[in-house]
């Protein structure tokens, strides 16, 4: 007589207490991953500049035209992947946001938060992104806690720090690519001079 396997439970099958001990089991790694993923575009990013800004200073006095462009050849490849990195980074963290949201009920935990719930938490609610009320931020202005208040809110809670990321980012690919470009215009003219000349 053959054996049968016991059918795996299905959410329906849960009870309730195990629902929620599942559920937030699930919330506390989604909520890892998105911040482990925040750290890693910082991390990539900063590492991004400085491999950039070494290369500059050390490739000042190589005279190898052939190892030039291979090491700016791979400056431009890691760059770009770096970018795209930070691009999938921010994509899978809002697989993140909307799975904790609202595939694993999160959102009933953070509706609280807010004075009204059209104001809302489905549009503006984002992970570790609570807005002090104007009364707290007024009173930590007052209190000289904040720097330079009036350029901090028309100016700097106006700029999406992602954004920049990326800015800072397509442009160190773009810099890369010229100074590659660049070499390769020096080899190429250095050989037709030489080809001509004998």
């Amino acid at each position: 007589m053959m054996k049968t396997t016991k059918e795996e439970p299905t959410v329906e099958d849960l009870t309730r207490k195990e629902f929620l001990e599942l559920r937030n089991v699930e919330y506390e790694q989604m909520s890892e991953d998105w911040r482990h993923r925040d750290q890693m575009t910082w991390q990539s990013l900063a590492l991004s500049v400085t491999l950039t800004g070494a290369m500059f200073g050390f490739m000042k006095d190589l005279d190898n035209v052939l190892i030039t462009l291979i090491i700016w050849g791979l400056a431009v490849l890691f760059n770009y992947t770096i970018l795209i990195r930070i691009i999938k980074d921010n994509y899978y963290q809002m697989g993140s946001i909307e799975t904790i949201l609202y595939k694993l009920g999160g959102i009933e935990l953070v509706e609280d938060m807010y004075q009204t719930k059209e104001t809302s938490y489905k549009e503006d609610y984002n992970l570790r992104r609570i807005k002090p009320s104007d009364e707290f931020f007024e009173a930590s202005v007052k209190a000289g806690r904040i720097p330079y208040p009036f350029l901090y809110k028309q100016f700097f809670l106006k700029v999406s720090a992602y954004k920049m990321f990326i800015f800072i980012q397509i442009c160190l690919v773009l810099l890369t690519l010229c100074a590659f470009i660049y070499e390769l215009y020096i080899a190429v003219t250095s050989y037709i001079e030489l080809w001509i000349t004998f």
